[in-house]
Order: C-alpha cells, then sequence, then structure tokens
C-alpha cells in the first residue's frame, strides 16, 4: 500500500525486525485488563480487511533508541516482543487489521470507530500494568512514574514503554489480491494518522475530531478526554483539531502532557497562565473578542460558539427597550411585538404596571390599562370626527399579555 507521501503500507510486507533480534529470553510478564476479553474474534494478520471509510490507528514507541543505547539486546527484544504480543491481543479482540509493523511501529485499520479507540484504551491500560524489567525502568523515556491519590493510595501515571497513538478516520482505497490473500491500503487518511502520531506524547493518545464526532461515550470504555486544539499535522495542509484521549485510570497523565492554545496551537507551558473557555485552552492573550479582537481577561458573553465582550456583545446583539429606548442587559418583557425592561412596561399614563393575568391594552404602540386606555382615547377622539374615531369597546381594543424572560 502507497499513501500520497511515497510510504508503503502492506500487511503482506510486515517486516518485524525484533523478531530477528529476540534471544532465548524470558518475556516481561503482562497483566492485560479484563477490558481486553470483551470481543472474540481472530485475529485478521491476511485476508480481506475493512474497506471504505474507516479508522486508522499508528503506532510508535517513544525513547527505542535509548532502550538499544542502554540496555541489552536479550532485553531491548524481550520489550519488543511483549508489546508486539500486547498490541496483537488488543487488535484481536476489537476487530483490528494490522495493515503494517516495523519494529515498534504499527498500522492498523478499523471499520468502527468505538473499536479503534477501545483497542487504544485498552492498549494503554495494559502497557502501564505490565511487569517491566528494572533496565528498562531505568531508561528516562520508561521510567516508572506514581502520584499520591488521596482515595487510592499511590496511582500510577507512567510504567515502561510510552506508546505515542494517533487516531484518524477517512475514506481509503483498499485493493484485496487473490494471488497473495492481501489487502492493500493507500490515501492520505493513512499519512495522517502516522503524522498524528509523531506529535503526540508517549503514552498519549491523539483523535482527529473527524473520528471523535462518530462515537458516543457510552460506547467507550472509561476515560476522559481533552481538546487540544489545532495543531499541525504532517499530512494535512491545514491544522487539525485533535482530542486527547486517555483511560480513566491514567487520567493524571493529561497534566504531563499540557494543552495546546486553540488559536495559535503553541503548546501552553507549565509557567504560563491560561483561559479554559468553550471547552478548550487558550494563552490569555489569545482569548479575545470575536468582533473588537481585544483580550477577554474578565467577563464575556457567547452567542453562538463565538466570545464577545460586553460592549460588542450590547452593541450587536443586545434587545432595546421599546419604552426608553435603551439596552436591555438583564430580564426583559416581550410583548406588543416588542421587548421592555420590566419597569418600562406599565401603563403610559398611570403608570402601574399589570397585575397577574390582567390584560394590557395597546394604543399608538405603547402599553395602557383598561381605564386609561378609555381616557386617552375618548381624549384622542374628541378632537374628530364623530362618524371616524368611535371609542372601541372592550372586546374589539387590542389586548396584550406580558411574557417574562430572563
Amino acid at each position: 500500500m502507497t499513501g500520497e507521501n511515497g510510504n508503503s503500507y502492506s500487511n503482506g510486507d510486515v517486516r518485524d525486525v525484533a523478531k530477528e533480534k529476540i534471544m532465548n529470553s524470558s518475556a516481561p510478564l503482562s497483566i492485560l485488563p479484563s477490558e481486553t476479553k470483551i470481543v472474540l474474534s481472530p485475529l485478521i494478520t491476511k485476508g480481506r480487511g475493512p474497506s471504505g471509510v474507516v479508522t486508522i490507528v499508528s503506532l510508535r514507541m517513544c525513547g527505542l533508541d535509548e532502550l538499544w543505547n542502554k540496555c541489552s539486546q536479550t532485553v531491548v527484544s524481550s520489550v519488543l516482543l511483549e508489546y508486539r504480543e500486547i498490541v496483537d491481543r488488543c487488535v484481536k479482540d476489537f476487530h483490528g487489521f494490522e495493515v503494517s509493523s516495523y519494529e515498534d511501529q504499527f498500522l492498523i485499520v478499523f471499520q468502527k470507530p468505538w473499536d479503534a479507540l477501545n483497542c487504544c484504551l485498552t492498549m494503554q491500560s495494559a502497557l502501564a500494568q505490565t511487569v517491566w524489567p528494572n533496565d528498562v525502568l531505568a531508561c528516562q523515556s520508561c521510567v516508572k512514574v506514581e502520584e499520591k491519590n488521596v482515595h487510592a493510595g499511590r496511582t500510577v501515571v507512567f510504567n515502561g514503554p510510552r506508546v505515542q497513538v494517533g487516531v484518524t478516520r477517512g475514506k481509503v482505497h483498499s485493493e484485496y489480491e487473490y494471488s497473495s490473500g492481501n489487502t492493500k491500503y493507500s490515501g492520505t487518511e493513512l499519512d495522517l494518522a502516522v503524522g498524528i502520531a509523531r506529535i503526540a506524547k508517549g503514552g498519549q493518545i491523539l483523535v482527529n475530531t473527524t473520528a471523535w464526532t462518530e462515537i458516543q461515550r457510552s460506547q467507550l470504555t472509561p476515560c476522559i478526554h481533552n481538546d487540544t486544539g489545532r495543531q499541525k499535522v504532517d499530512g494535512s495542509e491545514k491544522r487539525v483539531r485533535l482530542v486527547e484521549l486517555l483511560p480513566a485510570a491514567l487520567s493524571e497523565r493529561s497534566k504531563w502532557f499540557g494543552t495546546c492554545c486553540s488559536n495559535c496551537g503553541d503548546r501552553i507551558r507549565p509557567d504560563q497562565g491560561y483561559i479554559k473557555a468553550l471547552g478548550r485552552h487558550w494563552h490569555l492573550k489569545h482569548f479575545r473578542c470575536c468582533h473588537c479582537n481585544d483580550p477577554l481577561m474578565d467577563s464575556y458573553i457567547v452567542k453562538d460558539g463565538m466570545p464577545y465582550c460586553l460592549d460588542d456583545f450590547f452593541t450587536l446583539h443586545a434587545r432595546t427597550c421599546h419604552g426608553c429606548d435603551t439596552i436591555i442587559t438583564g430580564s426583559y418583557i416581550e410583548a406588543m411585538s416588542n421587548y421592555w425592561h420590566p419597569d418600562c412596561f406599565v401603563c403610559q399614563k398611570c403608570r402601574r404596571p399589570p397585575e397577574g393575568s390582567e390584560n394590557i391594552y395597546e394604543f399608538n404602540a405603547l402599553p395602557f390599562c383598561l381605564k386609561c386606555y378609555h381616557e386617552v382615547a375618548s381624549t384622542m377622539n374628541s378632537a374628530r370626527t364623530k362618524s371616524q374615531n368611535k371609542v372601541m369597546r372592550s372586546d374589539d381594543i387590542p389586548k396584550h399579555h406580558a411574557v417574562v424572560k430572563s
């Protein structure tokens, strides 16, 4: 399979360098969580794979060079073997199709997006629960990190090799070869998945919104998610909005990864202040009014998903009171096809507000009680001819009910 960038992907051309390096040594013990036993289906290593719109998962291990430099060949080989076994079991249990693999890198496709994400979540949990050799944990990229938890004592944040995971969803071209029994894939989405995995942190799952919007939370194993904003990704001309996904048990990882500004896409450093608004994170100077572009440091109002400073919102979108012709900033009354301050919607003669279900009578687009309406109408009629200005009966007068809104 060839991507748009010239990358080759084929499940018939799997080159697992790790297998050539494996020595006669015991592999680390894996304690796979029960979630991996939900689905029982054969692992697809050859045959007809998913087609059309699929979810693509790209995996790569962070810090493999450090492992080769600091650990023996036997240790590294056993780590790669255990890593592959965990990936294989997760792919099997969640209906995955392994397209290609090379040492620590995997490209896998799924027909259903929730299967793909559950596979990624289960794999990260399994890697964190595996017992790794001390030589591996001595490496900076694999060091074990624990944090104190008030309710659960010490909880594991990182443990052993950290895998970068990129997930996207889109249409790919697939071709099944009857001669070899393999399915070959091509398309830009494959390169995009690899690009997302490259910018993910070790132990982090980054999901393109094209995949995230296709699922419901009830379809996933317990997890947390954070919008990381738009980021530059190899394989895409435009910035791609990515969602960080983590198993609930590993939610503390999120603060280690940091977040990205939704405006500029740059990562917000721990020493920088930020604002969390509209479900996203922003540099302090980048959360701005969408109209005047001034920074929003205090209060703001959201309309149609866009933030406004108070001045611009009230100037552009606020209702104007028909009684005093000023902007309404709080509760209002909707009546007579207009909006009113509660203190302004009163009888224009006696200044008494309507009580209970009392009707309001309209005269020259202004509200009056019944008594004052007759008085005003009679006064106006006295200056006109009797035939043209007959005082209306109560049943014929336009009536209105006040509708109070906040």
